[in-house]
């Protein structure tokens, strides 16, 4: 199960993330969670010029689910109103990037879907600076946050390999076999972990 989104979500997410499709590490043959989606749209190509980009909202760890959730708002209307795709009640708040249906999507709505994200793209929040990409010591964050999890009981935690295009560092929950205690466990206290870390923690 891999977890990009920003954990000031996670705790309420739990009861979404065990029956919604997609989840585990990448390296696993199981079905992978990619932040409560099937197959991120981040990997697209990046369409939107740098100097825009600059521009963009970024969440931040303390955040709570309803900043989160704010922050997003103004992307998440963009591609609604883009694609004409209109997201489920049902849907997690906040925890993707993109509103997520509530049945599959028709390829002519993908598609949709998809020029609306690449268009919508300098409203949508950036990561925490801790998980981004472009933050060189990201990787090392990431790292700390597992180790502190292994400290406090979660077995199978590690830190997964960003697709092409994805924009911060995911972690994967339940190894191959989904351990469902390891997923909940590790949604519970990643928000714990964080604030530790970056208050000055080693973990």
């Amino acid at each position: 199960m891999r977890i990009p989104f920003t954990t000031a979500l996670l705790a309420t997410a739990v009861a979404a993330v065990l029956t919604t499709a997609g989840c585990a590490s990448q390296q696993s043959p199981d079905t992978r969670v990619d932040a409560l989606t099937t197959e991120r749209a981040d990997a697209r190509p990046v369409v939107a010029a740098p100097t825009d980009l600059a521009a963009r909202p970024r969440e931040r760890l303390d955040m709570t689910t309803e900043e989160v959730d704010r922050l997003a708002e103004d992307y998440n209307r963009c591609v609604v109103e883009h694609s004409g795709v209109r997201p489920s009640a049902a849907a997690v708040p906040g925890g993707e990037d993109r509103p997520v249906p509530a049945a599959p999507l028709s390829p002519q709505a993908e598609r949709a879907v998809a020029e609306a994200e690449d268009a919508c793209l300098t409203k949508k929040p950036l990561p925490p600076w801790e998980y981004d990409t472009a933050n060189p010591e990201a990787a090392d964050f990431a790292q700390r946050v597992v180790l502190c999890l292994r400290d406090k009981g979660v077995r199978r935690v590690e830190v997964a390999t960003p697709e092409p295009g994805e924009d911060r560092i995911p972690l994967a929950l339940g190894g191959p076999e989904n351990d469902p205690a390891s997923i909940r466990d590790g949604l519970r206290l990643i928000p714990a972990c964080e604030k530790e870390l970056s208050s000055g923690g080693k973990g």
